[in-house]
């Protein structure tokens, strides 16, 4: 499109130049300026282009990072669900994926070790959840569930003031 808009420049400057006489030097200054003014504006806008890809791709993966959150949090709900005295603890545990839902997708990159941190804790009440053999999964479950809801909210609120 770029190389449309300057064929038109190119055929607007030779009719200036055949209808007001410029002479040489001023026809070269002419097309030279032209060049320059298109090349500057052509790469400006590359790069906006090029940016707005990247933010893209970058919104694209943090979205999918959260539905994979998501999908691990209803997983360890799925688990802890099968006991009468983990209904709740479930219930919580759904909750938790439903925020990770419509939490804004947007990521930073400050929040890297939290997110992170948030994972691990949500695959580790997973994996206790689907291992509860032992008793130990709701007592230990509870205060990884605790700090999973805490991490989600500072990240958000975080994320918030980021922006």
């Amino acid at each position: 499109t770029m190389i449309c808009f300057y064929d038109l420049f190119v055929l607007a400057a030779v009719l200036v130049t055949r209808s007001w006489t410029l002479s040489v030097p001023a026809y070269v200054a002419l097309h030279v300026g032209g060049a320059v003014l298109f090349l500057v504006l052509g790469g400006f806008l590359s790069m906006v282009v090029l940016s707005t890809g990247r933010n893209d791709e970058e919104a694209r993966h943090s979205r999918l990072r959260l539905a994979d959150l998501a999908t691990t949090a209803d997983q360890a709900a799925e688990a802890f669900s099968l006991g009468e005295e983990t209904g709740s603890f479930a219930t919580r545990l759904r909750s938790l994926a439903e925020a990770l839902r419509y939490s804004d997708p947007m990521s930073h990159p400050s929040l890297a070790a939290e997110e992170e941190r948030l994972a691990n804790l949500l695959e580790t009440l997973r994996l206790s959840g689907a291992d509860s053999s032992d008793g130990s999964g709701p007592q230990e479950g509870e205060r990884l569930l605790s700090e999973a809801e805490r991490l989600l909210k500072e990240r958000n609120a975080r994320l918030l003031r980021l922006k």
